[in-house]
């Protein structure tokens, strides 16, 4: 599944939308244009000629953690 196919799911896109929404309200007042930023996101998450596979993403994510820990335990 890729990232255009979930965000064309309606449960998937109303989490997404919901997690936007709560973060929104804690982000500064002073943080950049968030209205255009989420219609950028809304865009790119929707292109299907940008493969982005969630499988892809969750492995890259799961890796990256590990280095992070990793290299703030040296720090």
């Amino acid at each position: 599944m890729s990232v255009a196919d979930a965000v064309a799911d309606p449960v998937c896109r109303g989490r997404a939308e919901a997690l936007w929404d709560e973060a929104e309200r804690v982000l500064p007042a002073a943080s950049p244009d968030l209205a255009s930023y989420r219609a950028a996101l809304h865009n790119r998450f929707e292109n299907a000629r940008i493969e982005h596979r969630l499988s892809q993403i969750a492995a890259d994510a799961a890796f990256r953690a590990r280095v992070r820990s990793v290299v703030t335990s040296f720090s």
